[in-house]
């Protein structure tokens, strides 16, 4: 995910000190938020994913 906040990067590599670690601050404040935007997502697909595998152990069941 860094690789999309290239001009946080540049700033960090401009910058020393207090500045670097308020730069790291920032990356990961936007990490997180970038999990947050989806994890509703993630948690459709998964449930999703789980229900296609549910009908798919119940259909080989069946074959048995």
């Amino acid at each position: 995910m860094r690789k999309y906040y290239t001009h946080i990067l540049v700033r960090r590599s401009v910058a020393c000190g207090e500045a670097e670690k308020a730069a790291e601050r920032l990356m990961d404040e936007a990490d997180e938020r970038e999990f947050q935007q989806w994890r509703v997502l993630r948690r459709f697909g998964q449930g999703a994913l789980f229900i296609v595998m549910l009908a798919a152990i119940c259909s080989l069941a069946t074959l048995v």
